[in-house]
């Protein structure tokens, strides 16, 4: 799930000697001198327990390290949870997609465009 243009990070947790449970994911991807998330997740059972903030801080570790300037994002308007956590993450909102998102035929939503600086050296 690498390549030049793709990072993944997965985290797990034993169920049992063979097994690990998907607990939270982020995927980004790579162009030219940002990354973009394009989709991150936790699961809910485990939300509050600090995965967010972990596959952030490891979206800018891999962001320093291949000297990337800043990650974008996109997030629904309406996700007050989501916007907060980021937020506190450290991203800046710097835009607005009117009507990005379509749930349920009519039912649309905006996204917000949200930008986190990479610091270098």
């Amino acid at each position: 799930m690498h390549s030049e243009y793709s990072w993944t990070c997965f985290v797990t947790s034993p169920a049992n000697n063979f097994v690990h449970q998907l607990q939270g994911f982020l995927l980004l991807r790579v162009i030219e001198d940002e990354a973009e998330i394009l989709s991150i997740g936790v699961k809910k059972r485990v939300r509050r327990n600090g995965i967010g903030e972990y596959l952030i801080e490891q979206a800018k570790r891999f962001s320093t390290l291949h000297q990337l300037k800043s990650i974008l994002l996109e997030v629904a308007e309406t996700n007050r949870n989501a916007v907060g956590f980021y937020k506190k993450q450290g991203f800046l909102k710097i835009g607005i997609r009117n009507n990005y998102y379509v749930f349920s035929g009519k039912n649309k939503k905006n996204a917000i465009i949200m930008h986190l600086p990479i610091k270098t050296g």
